[in-house]
């Protein structure tokens, strides 16, 4: 059985640290709870797709990517599901984040076979390919993701999915997929 998992704020704690880190450089006072959309300028910070980009590659060049901790008990989670499955785990983070990203998968998950995927169709972006394609494409039987928008197309596909609870999820119910 294969499995596939989203990495920020499935994995790691991103978007948290990007609104302490917008909070903190444009003297603004969003809290994390409030964040009610996947995109970003829809919650307050920034105020377009254009200048999320910005903050996010301003991020990332002041506090860095491969610097965002883990969330808590994913490690041991990961490392007992590759005792049973094939791991991949499906980003949409961009080309320029990928040494970045694969460093940090090597410093976090070295004890855990894996394989990192790079859809590249972040929705701020034009991408290449859909996550739903991806799964379907190497057998992925079970998805995880933060993102709704995500997991429906996948289960549309016919994979398994589970949805991470965070606040932008608040409003979705449980679907047969």
């Amino acid at each position: 059985m294969k499995i596939g998992i989203d990495i920020d704020d499935v994995i790691c704690n991103t978007i948290p640290n990007i609104v302490t880190f917008y909070n903190k450089k444009y003297n603004k006072n969003i809290e994390f709870k409030d964040i009610n959309s996947f995109n970003l300028w829809e919650s307050g910070i920034g105020k377009n797709k254009k200048e999320i980009i910005k903050i996010v590659d301003e991020f990332d060049s002041e506090i860095g990517f491969e610097n965002v901790e883990l969330l808590a008990d994913v490690k041991q989670a990961v490392f007992e599901l590759s005792n049973n499955f094939d791991i991949f785990f499906i980003t949409s983070r961009l080309n320029k984040f990928h040494d970045k990203t694969e460093n940090y998968f090597k410093k976090n998950f070295s004890n855990v076979n894996f394989k990192l995927i790079y859809a590249n169709d972040f929705h701020w972006h034009n991408g290449s390919k859909k996550k739903s394609e991806i799964c379907k494409e190497l057998g992925i039987d079970t998805f995880i993701d933060d993102n709704y928008d995500y997991v429906l197309d996948c289960s549309k596909e016919g994979i398994r999915c589970f949805l991470i609870n965070k606040p932008w999820n608040k409003e979705y119910k449980e679907n047969s997929g």
